[in-house]
């Protein structure tokens, strides 16, 4: 959701009483530190994926004879590049 939408979003709100507001806010501030830790955590495995996905080569230019190929992994490709040069 961009910033213009959160901003349209706002009248959903604007009509609980008081109360209602502090218990949404009592609430949010309750789930807010598991949903962080959450989102920490999947951040960092996605990061640890790339990386490795990076070092395997799953992000190269495909080599000349991919299409001879089609069922090699990415890496296998790379290395018997590499051995056969």
């Amino acid at each position: 959701m961009g910033v213009a939408e959160e901003f349209l979003d706002q009248d959903e709100f604007a009509d609980l009483s008081d109360d209602e507001l502090l218990e949404r806010e009592v609430e949010l501030d309750r789930r807010w530190p598991a949903i962080r830790e959450e989102h920490q955590r999947v951040y960092r495995e996605r990061r640890k994926v790339k990386r490795e996905s990076l070092r395997c080569g799953l992000f190269l230019s495909p080599l000349y004879d991919d299409d001879a190929e089609p069922n090699v992994s990415p890496s296998k490709k790379l290395k018997s590049a590499l051995a056969e040069s």
